[in-house]
């Protein structure tokens, strides 16, 4: 027995101009949810597109994996899988918007695994946008400026040292508003998991 429902809900504040898509299933092998926005601004296609086309992919893939694993006859015990992707925060400045989708899930173990995903797209260019491109500064500016917002945050300096080395990747995930940008960090990658998932504003130039 399982429960399907869709909703496409518009919102109800007038100044956002995006609207979220749910998806929420049940199934012996796997409790699942999904919800995303999607603009309504016909020049973001592309960029609705795009996170459409990753949190079906990802929504499927762990459905996949779970029904798998309970159905496989050489698993004697199989657990219950669990999965949420939900926007953590959407960003705009001017022709520019950005969306961080955050994934939760449990697939056995000690806790619950997060990871992000962040788009960022500029509509008077339909491509996408980087950190660099965003904040106005460089990798090395970048670094600096993260690791001394991090390490006043309490976190451990080694850890900071190490996740935040000047390279794109370690700082892919990130919103931009008219001012600042806000740059993302999974657990483990700046502080342990018990610290969660950690994050800084730094002013764009």
């Amino acid at each position: 027995m399982f429960l399907i429902s869709c909703v496409s809900t518009k919102p109800q504040e007038e100044t956002k101009d995006y609207e979220i898509v749910s998806t929420e299933e049940s199934f012996p092998y796997i409790d699942c949810k999904m919800s995303y926005p999607q603009f309504l601004d016909q020049s973001l296609s592309k960029l609705n597109s795009g996170i459409k086309s990753f949190a079906e992919k990802e929504y499927k893939m762990y459905k996949d994996e779970a029904k798998t694993e309970f159905t496989d006859p050489r698993n004697p015990a199989p657990r219950k899988y669990s999965y949420e992707l939900t926007a953590l925060d959407v960003g705009k400045a001017k022709s520019m918007r950005s969306v961080i989708l955050k994934t939760e899930s449990y697939t056995g173990g000690a806790h619950y695994s997060q990871t992000l995903k962040s788009f960022n797209f500029d509509s008077s260019t339909e491509k996408e946008i980087s950190v660099t491109a965003a904040t106005g500064m460089s990798l090395k500016e970048i670094s600096a400026e993260a690791r001394k917002l991090l390490v006043s945050q309490g976190l451990d300096s080694g850890m900071v040292m190490e996740g935040t080395g000047p390279y794109e990747k370690n700082f892919s995930n990130f919103t931009i508003s008219e001012k600042t940008v806000t740059i993302y960090f999974e657990p483990y990658q700046v502080a342990s998991y018990a610290d969660g998932i950690r994050k800084v504003t730094i002013t764009r130039k």
